[in-house]
C-alpha cells in the first residue's frame, strides 16, 4: 500500500514535469522566443490542462485553474533556474501531497 501511494504521488508529477516543463518548453523554444514568453505560455497551458479538475465550481474554478497556472510558472521559473527536472517533480509532488 506504501509503494501504492508513493507511485500515486510521483506519477501525476513526473509525467508533468516532463511533459510541460521537458517537451513542451523545448518544442517552444524552437520559436525563437523569450524564456519568459516561453514560461508564461507553458504555465497558461499547464493551467488550462487542470481547468477540468475545477470546472464544477462555476467562477470559482478560475480561481482554482489560475492557481494551477501561478503553480505552472513557479515551476518553469524553477527549471529555468536549475536547468534539471528532478527539483521540478519534487516540487510538484510536495504540491500534490499538500491538495489531497
Amino acid at each position: 500500500m506504501i509503494i501504492y501511494f508513493i507511485s500515486l504521488l510521483f506519477y501525476p508529477s513526473l509525467y508533468e514535469e516532463f511533459l510541460f516543463r521537458g517537451f513542451f518548453i523545448g518544442g517552444i523554444k524552437k520559436f525563437k522566443l523569450d524564456d519568459n514568453w516561453i514560461n508564461i505560455i507553458q504555465a497558461l497551458v499547464f493551467g488550462l490542462i487542470h481547468y477540468n479538475q475545477f470546472s464544477q465550481y462555476g467562477i470559482l474554478g478560475i480561481l482554482g485553474s489560475s492557481n494551477q497556472i501561478l503553480i505552472g510558472f513557479l515551476l518553469g521559473q524553477v527549471y529555468y533556474y536549475t536547468g534539471s527536472l528532478t527539483p521540478c517533480i519534487i516540487i510538484h509532488a510536495f504540491c500534490d501531497l499538500l491538495f489531497l
